[in-house]
């Protein structure tokens, strides 16, 4: 059955057992880890880390029909833009996130800067940090790449304001780059086989160092 044909079929059917994955895009995980870091008190803190090949060939798109009144199948494979405005359907995408029983998430500051806090090894897990700072969901970023350069730049001596941000970017004649407004959609900051491999290498290592 060609594409043209299964959609015939799906929008009548309904049946989502005959799309790929189901119309949903296709996540693989190649990766996952998670590393006991140091105490909260007695409460042992863990550190996760995973990453997943996203795949969006399979995403289903539907479009509105105002006949029916419901929502059919227009066409099988999505793609989103690429920090750099370029169509991707594949790439990696990272996670991090630490937890013990007084909190959970995102919470890299509470671990620097908590005092109650004492991890097993404070200088490798700076460098994990920093890995989480730049890689966590890479799959959802604001700005485009000369938009977040202009960003970074911003950070170095200020908190994250949207509303200062999105006037910065305006001033630098950058809030509408290209035709993509900044904020107006999550883009991709695809990831190289070689970082993946080094982020994969810094986490394996970390049993071998932390004592």
């Amino acid at each position: 059955m060609n594409e043209t044909e299964l959609i015939k079929e799906y929008n009548k059917t309904k049946d989502k057992n005959l799309l790929p994955n189901k119309g949903l895009r296709t996540e693989k995980n190649i990766y996952s880890k998670e590393l006991k870091i140091g105490y909260d008190r007695a409460s042992p803190i863990y550190l996760e880390c995973s990453i997943k090949e996203v795949d969006l060939s399979t995403e289903a798109i539907y479009v509105f029909d105002s006949k029916t009144k419901d929502y059919i199948l227009k066409s099988i494979g999505n793609t989103k833009k690429d920090i750099f405005l370029n169509d991707v359907f594949k790439y990696y995408m990272v996670s991090f996130s630490a937890y013990s029983e007084n909190f959970a998430g995102q919470c890299y500051d509470t671990l620097l800067n908590d005092e109650s806090i004492k991890l097993i090894n404070p200088e490798y897990i700076k460098r994990i940090i920093e890995l989480w700072k730049m890689y966590h969901l890479n799959d959802l970023t604001s700005g485009c790449y000369e938009q977040e350069k202009v960003i970074e730049e911003y950070l170095k001596s200020n908190e994250y304001d949207y509303e200062k941000v999105c006037d910065l970017l305006k001033e630098k004649g950058l809030y509408n780059y290209k035709n993509y407004k900044y904020g107006s959609a999550w883009l991709v900051k695809t990831l190289k086989e070689s970082e993946i491999l080094f982020i994969i290498e810094t986490l394996n290592n970390y049993e071998s160092v932390k004592k």
